[in-house]
């Protein structure tokens, strides 16, 4: 049944034009994805420029963020094939509604961190430092702080990685690269800098700023998610 797909007939022979396709289309995946975890990453590197308790109730609340982000993280995959195999089909309504269920179930998903890290924040810093050693409640009080804040970031950022990979499914690419660069790199990280170092706010202005870059990139992509599936709609009734 199989070998009419001829898997391995010719294989030594290069498909130049598939090729030049898949890096044109993931050549700016890989960019949005590093401007996201560069900008995580930086901000490491300026929290440790605060000292050794900022850091350390950073690198807690950033486990913990990056645990919660995986289950969003494997529905905005799904999305991308769900909306991948519609857009294939010309099926457009079908686009729309894969990528909208995909995003609802995401926020739907990031209620419970949101929710852990809000009322449990204490509880949750207290599984990486001894809470009963008087030279850690510095940290475990930071971490709350920066825990409630993601607490308030944890929907967006659900929001943003699934139209991200809605987006991918109708190939749309290069657009998601800009608002993620300008959005993280440009705002994120500029004003994680700015506040956090040369306006000496601390740590907790950092935090704000990587929530304030999260949730405008975030609404970014939902609309123009929503403005893509819609325009493809319209199109196909056009043509009808």
């Amino acid at each position: 049944r199989l070998r009419r797909y001829r898997l391995f007939g010719r294989f030594w022979r290069a498909d130049w034009s598939h090729f030049f396709e898949i890096f044109r289309l993931g050549t700016p995946i890989a960019i949005a994805h590093l401007a996201e975890v560069g900008m995580f990453l930086a901000t490491a590197l300026i929290m440790g420029l605060l000292g050794t308790t900022p850091l350390a109730a950073h690198a807690i609340a950033i486990q913990c963020i990056s645990i919660s982000y995986m289950i969003p993280a494997g529905i905005a995959q799904a999305a991308t094939v769900r909306v991948g195999r519609a857009a294939g089909a010309a099926n457009f309504e079908a686009v729309a509604r894969s990528g909208w269920t995909a995003m609802a179930l995401g926020f739907g998903v990031a209620l419970v961190p949101a929710i852990g890290f809000w009322f449990f924040g204490s509880a949750i810093a207290g599984l990486f430092l001894d809470s009963s050693q008087p030279e850690n409640q510095a940290a475990i009080t930071l971490a709350v702080a920066f825990l409630a804040i993601a607490a308030w970031f944890q929907i967006v950022e659900a929001g943003q990685v699934i139209a991200l990979g809605a987006l991918r499914g109708i190939k749309d690419t290069r657009g998601p690269m800009l608002i993620a660069l300008i959005g993280y790199w440009g705002l994120g990280l500029t004003s994680a800098a700015v506040f956090g170092i040369y306006l000496d706010l601390g740590g907790r202005a950092i935090w704000i700023g990587l929530a304030v870059s999260l949730g405008v990139v975030g609404v970014l992509l939902i609309q123009r998610f929503y403005t893509k599936s819609r325009g493809l709609i319209r199109e196909a009734q056009w043509s009808a």
